[in-house]
């Protein structure tokens, strides 16, 4: 199974039945194709929803589902991906601007964005491997070398001294 991660968190791909995309929170699952037969017994898959052709006709169901499966997998501009599964982490800070509170800025907006994918890349990792050792040690580990590597600042910038 293929995810996609966008830097504000929106978790995108084709579902699939490899582990239970609810653990992530709850899903947005929209149809990309219909895999149906014609009068004679012929399947075709109709993937106008996501703006594409319509593929056959097949002797067999699977022969339809795996042409299907195919057409997605090929990077057809991607316009499809929007349309299928979406699920968007929740932000790190709960407080809104418009109460008052902290704004977010360029900064801790990219730390979330690392952090939330590492937590994502440790959670299909630990479902895969079922495993809840392996999700935190994924997770400390795709962290701290976030951390080291300078993809994550914890901090601001030291700042830098003017002469005048």
């Amino acid at each position: 199974m293929q995810l996609t991660i966008s830097p504000t968190g929106r978790v995108t791909g084709i579902y699939d039945e490899a582990f239970d995309l609810a653990l992530l929170g709850p899903l947005i699952i929209r149809r990309a194709s219909h895999v149906e037969p014609d009068s004679s017994g012929r399947w075709f898959a109709d993937l106008s929803p996501v703006s594409g052709p319509t593929l056959g006709p097949f002797r067999v169901r699977s022969d339809a589902l795996a042409a299907e499966r195919s057409w997605l997998d090929a990077d057809h501009g991607s316009a499809w991906m929007s349309q299928t599964i979406t699920h968007t982490f929740p932000r790190l800070d709960a407080v809104e601007p418009e109460s008052g509170g902290p704004r977010m800025g360029a900064r801790s907006k990219l730390n979330e964005a690392y952090v939330t994918g590492a937590f994502v890349l440790a959670v299909v990792l630990g479902l895969l491997f079922q495993s809840f050792t392996v999700f935190i040690v994924t997770f400390v580990i795709v962290v701290i070398l976030a951390c080291v590597s300078g993809d994550i600042r914890p901090g601001p910038p030291p700042h830098r001294r003017r002469f005048r």
